[in-house]
């Protein structure tokens, strides 16, 4: 490949790209083609563009579309209270609330540093995007026994 450029685009009707990173020169093969600085764009759908020409005028295009992403679920943990003490047998409620939620887990620690990586899994679902509650999108509520 001897020139390309990577754009992206929210998805318009029509698209209007803008410039990731273009190149007039021949690129190494595995090599990155563009650092997309995203951070402080809209939270939405985009397509993103490769255009590539080689040295005798032959040209490809391919895109993707992608969700843009940057916000962190909110989780609380309702029950237990921090410090209380329970039973052999009790019930873990929370509230988990991201559009995009695909998945959470439950740990434990026996440790009183929460930043230890002694962590052991309780429960774990998948595949919760896209919502199955389509009225709240992305708010779980959770009651594990």
């Amino acid at each position: 490949m001897d020139e390309f450029r990577v754009e992206f685009s929210p998805i318009t009707d029509p698209p209007v790209f803008q410039l990731i990173n273009e190149a007039g020169v021949e690129v190494e093969q595995d090599r990155a083609l563009g650092l997309w600085k995203a951070q402080d764009l809209p939270e939405t759908q985009y397509l993103i563009r490769l255009l590539a020409q080689n040295k005798l005028g032959h040209q490809k295009t391919d895109q993707i579309r992608l969700t843009l992403d940057n916000t962190l679920p909110a989780v609380k943990i309702q029950a237990p209270r921090d410090k209380a003490q329970v039973l052999k047998t009790f019930t873990i409620s929370a509230l988990l609330d991201d559009r995009h939620l695909d998945s959470y887990c439950f740990d434990y620690s026996m440790a009183n540093d929460s930043t230890t990586s002694d962590w052991e899994q309780v429960h774990m679902e998948t595949g919760l995007y896209p919502p199955k509650d389509e009225t709240r999108p992305g708010i779980v509520k959770i009651n594990e026994d």
